[in-house]
């Protein structure tokens, strides 16, 4: 068990692109050019998180910086995908909730409006913008903001898929 522990720590440990490129032969490789896409997809989200962090904490009082290092060295990718439902009252999509990261960077695909966010009481759906990136600012910041609940409708025209950047 000591041995796994301090394997884990020694993999934190290390510089994220690094950490990228270690990941990056478990990607699959097809279709073709995966590996290569996503990997460029996953530095550009993040630098904007990073840049988004910085304003953040500059305009909160915090000093330069604030969350960089630990707090966001270990950004995630996650990619959903929400396929037509043929009956939707069936399902129930993701519940009402808060991200546990300090923010996520979500694309939407265009004509898909799976997010909704929680606001005085009511469910308001996130429509789409071209080229344009979602920010939820998760329970990281709560500290001082608070997130917005928020959750997935199912879509019943359009196949979904979103790409989430966690950090």
């Amino acid at each position: 068990m000591e041995e796994t522990l301090r394997i884990f720590k020694e993999f934190h440990a290390m510089p994220p692109n690094e950490k990228v490129r270690e990941f990056i032969e478990y990607w699959p490789e097809k279709p073709e050019r995966y590996r290569e896409i996503v990997g460029k997809y996953t530095q550009e989200p993040r630098a904007l998180g990073l840049r988004i962090l910085d304003l953040i904490s500059e305009g909160l009082g915090l000093g330069p910086n604030y969350f960089s290092g630990e707090l966001s060295e270990n950004p995630v990718v996650i990619s959903h995908h929400y396929p037509p439902c043929p009956e939707p009252s069936l399902t129930l999509g993701a519940s009402k909730h808060k991200d546990p990261n300090i923010l996520t960077i979500l694309f939407q695909e265009r004509n898909i409006t799976a997010l909704h966010v929680l606001k005085d009481g009511a469910w308001i759906p996130v429509e789409p913008i071209p080229n344009a990136f979602v920010v939820n600012m998760g329970r990281g910041l709560c500290f001082r903001l608070i997130g917005a609940e928020h959750r997935t409708h199912e879509n019943i025209k359009f196949i979904t898929t979103s790409s989430d950047q966690n950090l």
